[in-house]
């Protein structure tokens, strides 16, 4: 290791005369406590809102007014001709690539009919989890929690269930991504 001399800094004082100072650096680095970088916060399955709160990927339960939905999203990425008769379609890309999530209303009420949403496999699966339950009405349970987890870990190709008057699939669609759809019993 070479040593090197320290830098020294001349200037002249106001009486004109030679004033020499030899320059000390001091690269010792401030300790930072681990305490002072905050944690994400922890997700609560076991707390969910019947409306969600924006947190993470909002989803919708069917059943809810499509002014609550724009509310929350904003204009849609698109629009259609929803598949069912008397349906109408709108999307969203959250998370180009990533993220989609997709919405059936009923033409006459504006009621949500059918709510749906697609993940890439990069998504946490905490927040696939998350929007799940928020899909679902607050329902979130073992078996549909270990029928996403299943799907997720590529174990199987679908997983189809009933909560209450909601019926929906968790599967890998077209793309390889997690598709989540959630629809009332009624609407096929």
């Amino acid at each position: 290791m070479k040593n090197y001399d320290r830098p020294i800094v001349c200037f002249t004082s106001a009486k004109h005369q030679l004033i020499a100072a030899t320059i000390i650096p001091d690269f010792s680095i401030p300790i930072i406590p681990q305490d002072r970088f905050p944690q994400p916060p922890q997700i609560e399955l076991d707390s969910c809102d019947q409306l969600p709160s924006g947190y993470g990927i909002p989803g919708f339960k069917p059943g809810i007014d499509k002014n609550q939905v724009l509310q929350m999203f904003g204009t849609p990425t698109g629009t259609e001709t929803g598949y069912w008769p008397n349906t109408k379609a709108i999307f969203y890309h959250l998370i180009p690539n990533r993220v989609s999530v997709g919405f059936l209303f009923d033409q006459n009420s504006g009621k949500l009919r059918q709510t749906e949403a697609a993940f890439s496999q990069e998504v946490e699966l905490e927040t696939i989890l998350t929007t799940l339950n928020s899909m679902s009405g607050c329902r979130l349970n073992p078996a549909l929690e270990a029928g996403l987890k299943s799907v997720h870990n590529r174990q199987k190709k679908s997983y189809v269930f009933v909560i209450d008057s909601l019926k929906g699939i968790i599967e890998r669609d077209q793309f390889d991504r997690i598709y989540i759809g959630i629809w009332e019993a009624d609407l096929h």
